[in-house]
């Protein structure tokens, strides 16, 4: 089925927070972020069980104009993480919205929190940032909804929802149009086609599947992880987890421009395959993953589909000559 929209959520953020990660999206482009809390509240059922891929929204206070909340950027869920602030710090450093360890640690504290008490986060991919001048200001009918606490998930059936979203949407569309023309022929007009939205639900369900790390070698180092399609999109029937896999970035170059492959064997049993043609040229360097098998999702329904498998096989597999600009 096609990766749909069920829910998103409202996250008040610091200024200190925005500014920082929103001139990191200037200089870097998008990337992996901790919207973190140091509180010791019970976090709602909601929030422990949000679907990945559920757009975050980062909602600020608004200090020049009428309006007291504006939302500033956002992002998709990928998962839900309690990490002691060393952990932090160590995994996503200024991606925690802050320049240094001393300064995140005074951020905790002033949250009344500690350098020995877990930090709730929410770890975001593919996040956004909008141009100053086109932040959604939040209605002030809304505002007593958002004084009450500093995450709030909605269902997309709620009005509420739906406005904001509808508001996000267009604020978002300048950021869409400049995003994702790498495909040539068929694969150009389809990145156009599909909105990048389902791609960047599509990466953080994939990165949820696969614990955050690559299925052949399980490195976890977020800034080198990419979500693999097995079977290039045309159409968002294509956008499902099954059609999907996390890699290492250069095996992901591999993969796409058929160097390596997947032998499936069973449900629970697929392995890597490697080109002859590519180690005759290149040398033995990736010849140690031969036959090696993956790390599956736990989730059975969420393993790679034998049938996108065996396209890959049959139209990429050792056609490397042929598609190796298509990564």
């Amino acid at each position: 089925m096609p990766l749909e929209l069920k829910q998103i959520v409202i996250c008040k953020v610091s200024l200190r927070w925005y500014e920082i990660l929103n001139r990191q999206y200037e200089i870097l482009g998008s990337t992996v972020v901790n919207c973190w809390r140091a509180t010791n509240d019970a976090i709602s059922d909601a929030l422990l069980h949000l679907e990945p891929g559920s757009m975050v929204m980062f909602m600020t206070e608004n200090m020049h104009t009428d309006f007291k909340y504006k939302i500033v950027g956002g992002g998709f869920f990928t998962g839900f993480r309690n990490l002691k602030p060393d952990d932090a710090w160590d995994v996503y450093g200024t991606r925690n919205g802050c320049l240094d360890y001393e300064q995140f640690l005074d951020a905790v504290k002033e949250e009344s929190g500690s350098a020995d008490a877990n930090i709730n986060s929410l770890i975001l991919s593919n996040i956004f940032f909008f141009d100053p001048r086109k932040c959604v200001h939040v209605p002030e009918e809304l505002v007593t909804d958002f004084d009450k606490d500093s995450r709030f998930v909605f269902n997309m059936t709620d009005p509420i929802a739906q406005y904001l979203h509808s508001l996000v949407m267009v604020a978002r569309k300048p950021l869409v149009n400049q995003e994702g023309r790498n495909f040539q022929g068929m694969y150009f007009m389809a990145a156009h086609a599909n909105s990048r939205d389902h791609q960047a639900v599509f990466d953080a369900k994939v990165n949820a599947a696969y614990n955050f790390c690559c299925a052949v070698t399980g490195t976890r180092v977020s800034p080198v992880l990419e979500v693999a399609h097995i079977k290039p999109f045309f159409d968002t029937k294509f956008q499902t987890v099954q059609n999907g896999i996390l890699l290492r970035s250069d095996l992901h170059k591999l993969f796409s421009a058929g160097f390596i492959t997947l032998d499936y064997r069973s449900i629970s049993d697929i392995r890597v395959k490697t080109s002859k043609q590519y180690q005759s040229i290149f040398g033995n360097e990736y010849q140690c993953f031969d036959g090696k098998n993956i790390n599956l999702p736990e989730d059975v329904n969420l393993r790679p589909l034998h049938e996108y498998i065996t396209w890959h096989n049959e139209n990429r597999f050792e056609h490397w000559r042929q598609t190796r600009h298509l990564c």
